[in-house]
């Protein structure tokens, strides 16, 4: 997918049963308010005193609950990510100086939806306490929309180079000429905001968008029930 570490990540995750990433993580609860206490005790007590066995990017760490059925569909999903700028999570884990840590968690246990549409299904945490929840239902694969997330805010460079070349792979598995290629200046509207520019563009958009989530769904094959979490989240 994005990186090696993206392939390494969901090479540990399974279609059937529990599995982990890292392998040995077990979902502890710690009472902790600050980012960088989290963080530094579960490397402590979890990851040997080393980040980076967390990571898949120098700057990007994801720890990871997967529950599935024998029907390849997620049962149960708990993953913590972590992404730092301004330096690595090393680095933050040393001294958090100068560096800006962000936390998401993405929640999906069918077993405590909580009150009527008060929780998302599946939702977002984006502070350790419990806090607000956000809706993430981007589509039925979650596990992929979260890495996809990550890496289009916090390993940008990655990405952008995943998303030409799976778009290249597509034209060629398509028999879309080069003269008819618009992703260059797809690109160059998006970064001047030309709107209008996008919308004449838009058979090309909608193309581009499709190649990218077909790729991210070949990667990895289990998902929520996504018709479930719709009927049970609101708006």
């Amino acid at each position: 997918m994005f990186s090696d570490g993206t392939t390494g990540l969901l090479a540990c995750l399974r279609d059937r049963g529990r599995s982990a990433f890292p392998s040995h993580w077990t979902h502890k609860r710690l009472g902790t308010h600050s980012i960088h206490e989290w963080f530094t005790t579960i490397v402590d007590q979890e990851l040997d005193g080393e980040p980076q066995r967390c990571a898949t990017e120098p700057n990007v760490g994801l720890l990871i609950v997967l529950q599935c059925n024998n029907a390849r569909e997620i049962t149960y999903l708990n993953a913590h990510a972590l992404a730092t700028v301004g330096g690595d999570l090393t680095r933050f884990y040393l001294d958090p100086k100068d560096i800006e840590p962000h936390y998401f968690r993405l929640d999906y246990d069918p077993t405590g939806i909580g009150p009527i549409f008060k929780e998302p299904f599946p939702h977002f945490h984006v502070v350790l306490d419990e806090g607000p929840r956000f809706p993430f239902a981007f589509s039925g694969n979650v596990v992929v929309d979260l890495l996809d997330f990550l890496y289009r805010n916090f390993a940008r460079h990655q990405w952008d180079t995943w998303a030409m070349e799976t778009w290249r792979r597509y034209r060629l598995q398509h028999n879309i000429p080069d003269e008819d290629d618009r992703y260059e200046r797809i690109d160059a509207a998006f970064k001047t905001s030309n709107i209008e520019q996008l919308v004449r563009m838009e058979e090309q958009v909608r193309l581009i968008k499709q190649a990218w989530r077909e790729s991210l769904d070949s990667a990895f094959a289990p998902r929520v029930n996504h018709q479930r979490c719709t009927l049970l989240s609101f708006p």
